[in-house]
């Protein structure tokens, strides 16, 4: 796998050849062969910018208003629509009424515990049937009077046939032109719906109707106001995946402010708290650690607009620190992603005072974020990779001195060991006896920041037998360590403009032809 291209991958130029300038070997201790060359191989300075501008930029790494590189990892965002809500809570709407009477009054059956004071329709349609067992023609003058079109109550007059005395009776429909109840307001009478109608015949007599029957078709609805009940709006179930510790192998690096935030956007009109199931940090061992914070024992109520502020999206934002939370714990061994399981529970009080609304266009917005500032200690943090070479013209060469120069400006030491495989990946010969640090980090003050660069100069030198190994190898398996070490215990910060100057080259002595 290609290593992954990270804050401290500069280094690996430490054991990668490319000309740029020739690099000052003035001062190289080499014996007096035959025939010596010197070879230019590096001469640059790289620095994070340079990094992030490169075609192969490095995932989550943006820059804080301090100037400091952080990884910055988001999980999905997920949103909860107030269509779906309301699917939900008007599933038990009624549909079908049946008037024995000419006065009816019938609960509003949503939810248990609802009690509405206004509920707009979207779409839906009206329709009766009524049959008249009259033997005289009958006017009926219907109303919905808690149905409102622009402040005016719903009614509608039709005239029945009367009945000849045999044969079915006289009936009267709108199913095939039924009545749009678009705009229309159901404003509820203590969580009734309130119809009535009158039947009276030429001289104003009442009449009794048989089998009248009102129906309200496909009701879909845009807004709802007044006592919402208790219920839960599914949230977000994921994890934020934290990908630069992948090609992790050993030791770790401890972040001396790292932060976990809950961003929040809402524009449903009703008190909300988060319903935390599940929050807890995966490690590169498998190990799980429990989240724990202060905020999630007080409960995290979100953000929501009030009953004057209807199609108002409001925006929070819960951010757990060193300070209100284990976070610095959690993310000192080698995180591997955050796992998390989040609802909203609508009235966390079950409060019956409370009165909210919801729009079939309001939404519930969830989001984490987790943000690692390059502040913080590392301990001997290892990265691998493995790349194709080829050295066939090491085949003449008897010995070869390599000279690297390096003017580190990161308050982080570097260490590397090169390790030459065959075909099999067995390892033929080291670059290095060991893990060899050549780049000393650049001290550091009481602010983590670095004040001038640490210089660092390294010889390795290779004779005819180990040469002879090198020369066999396929592939270059390349292991670079980071540490603070040399500012311990003082924490650590990693700007955009720092970088490294690197001066790398070479003097080889081929075999005499002599």
């Amino acid at each position: 796998m290609q290593l992954k291209t990270q804050i401290f991958s500069i280094l690996l130029f430490f054991s990668l050849g490319s000309c740029v300038d020739f690099a000052d070997l003035s001062d190289a201790q080499v014996p007096d062969y035959e025939a010596e060359f010197a070879v230019p191989l590096i001469n640059s300075r790289l620095t994070i910018k340079d990094m992030i501008d490169s075609n192969t930029p490095i995932d989550g790494l943006s820059i804080a208003s301090d100037g400091t590189l952080r990884f910055q990892y988001f999980g999905t965002e997920v949103r909860r629509e107030g269509e779906a809500v309301f699917e939900d809570l008007t599933a038990n709407f009624p549909r079908i009424f049946t008037l024995p009477a000419r006065e009816i009054r019938f609960p509003l059956s949503l939810v248990s515990n609802v009690e509405l004071d206004r509920l707009d329709f979207k779409t839906g349609q009206f329709v009766y049937t009524l049959e008249n067992p009259n033997e005289e023609s009958i006017l009926v003058e219907f109303e919905l009077s808690t149905l409102f079109n622009d402040e005016t109550p719903f009614r509608f007059t039709v005239e029945v046939p009367a009945y000849s005395g045999s044969g079915p009776l006289p009936r009267v429909t709108n199913s095939g032109s039924p009545i749009d109840l678009k705009d229309y307001q159901l404003i509820p009478n203590d969580n009734r719906i309130e119809l009535r109608y009158s039947a009276i015949n030429e001289n104003g007599e009442q009449r009794p109707l048989e089998d009248f029957v009102v129906e309200i078709v496909d009701p879909v609805f845009s807004y709802a106001e007044g006592y919402l009940g208790q219920f839960v709006i599914e949230g977000v179930e994921d994890s934020v995946v934290i990908d630069f510790v992948e090609e992790y192998s050993e030791g770790n690096i401890q972040f001396a402010t790292p932060t976990a935030v809950l961003l929040v956007e809402n524009s449903f009109g009703v008190a909300m708290e988060a319903e935390v199931n599940e929050l807890i940090v995966l490690n590169t061992d498998n190990t799980e650690q429990e989240f724990r914070s202060s905020l999630l024992d007080e409960g995290l109520l979100f953000p929501y607009p009030e009953m004057d502020q209807v199609g108002t999206v409001l925006n929070g934002a819960f951010t757990f620190d060193k300070d209100n939370s284990n976070i610095v714990d959690l993310f000192s061994n080698n995180p591997l992603s955050t796992i998390y399981d989040i609802d909203a529970l609508v009235n966390p009080e079950a409060d019956e005072d409370l009165l909210g609304f919801m729009t079939d266009s309001s939404y519930l917005s969830l989001q984490v974020r987790v943000d690692l500032p390059l502040f913080g200690t590392a301990n001997d943090y290892f990265i691998r990779d493995t790349f194709d070479i080829d050295l066939v013209d090491f085949d003449e060469i008897e010995q070869a001195t390599f000279k690297m120069i390096t003017e580190n400006e990161l308050g982080i030491d570097a260490s590397v060991q090169a390790y030459f495989l065959d075909d099999q990946g067995a390892v033929l010969e080291t670059l290095f006896t060991d893990q060899q640090l050549i780049a000393k980090g650049a001290n550091v003050n009481e602010d983590g920041l670095s004040d001038a660069p640490a210089v660092t100069t390294t010889f390795v030198e290779t004779d005819a037998v180990r040469s002879q190994r090198i020369r066999q190898a396929s592939q270059l398996a390349l292991q670079v360590g980071f540490s603070t070490e040399t500012n311990d215990p003082r924490p650590v910060r990693i700007l955009e403009q720092q970088g490294i100057r690197l001066k790398m080259g070479a003097v080889v002595r081929v075999r005499s032809n002599q």
